[in-house]
């Protein structure tokens, strides 16, 4: 399948059968992340992608703290860094530089770990785009706000579980709200669109 040009070419039956849900930080206490697994799926992998979410959770609170506190732009960047790793499993550099059906393929290998890197993955790849917007790195704060609004569409695409897929729309609302400050063309102004729309309407199938 493909979304907005971000193409997928499934390596093996298990790809199409993964795991690839993703929450916002404000998932609530006690609820099961639901999404498609294999029959008799150990249930540790909810559970990996909860404390995931929740972890990213705390780290964006942070983040609003070191902004709030005046940081600038070069410390949030440190401090994006040092959560990268743990979120993703990949230095900030290398998720910024590795296209994103690159990632979508490295994380989907990791049945028990790929809906919250893909979740982890996008928001970062939308916060590396704000700090460059900031900086005047127009064009690669466009590519990176794109590829965040990609993997986060693949993921939210995939989710059969509603508040798990409305906690994807929503994610993804607040990035379409932010389209306007990126420097995108009439096409990218669609795919956006488009991707936003299909994880209300519940994904492509």
């Amino acid at each position: 399948t493909g979304l907005g040009g971000l193409a997928i070419t499934p390596t093996s039956k298990a790809i199409e059968r993964e795991l690839a849900e993703a929450a916002d930080a404000e998932t609530r206490p006690g609820r099961t992340v639901g999404a498609r697994v294999h029959k008799g799926a150990p249930m540790i992998r909810n559970d990996f992608v909860m404390r995931l979410i929740e972890q990213f959770g705390v780290f964006v609170r942070k983040l609003l703290a070191a902004r709030a506190d005046g940081a600038g732009t070069e410390d949030l960047r440190d401090l994006l860094r040092s959560e990268s790793v743990s979120l993703t499993g990949l230095e900030l550099d290398a998720l910024g530089d590795t296209p994103p059906e690159a990632l979508v393929a490295r994380f989907m290998m990791n049945q028990s770990q790929a809906p919250g890197r893909l979740y982890s993955a996008g928001r970062l790849l939308a916060e590396m785009a704000e700090l460059d917007l900031v900086e005047g790195n127009l064009l690669r704060a466009r590519d990176l706000y794109l590829n965040g609004v990609r993997l986060l569409a693949f993921a939210a695409s995939q989710v059969d579980d509603p508040d798990t897929r409305e906690d994807f729309a929503s994610v993804l609302r607040d990035l379409q709200e932010q389209a306007y400050r990126f420097p995108l063309d009439n096409a990218g102004e669609a795919e956006v669109s488009q991707l936003a729309h299909s994880s209300f309407r519940g994904g492509e199938r």
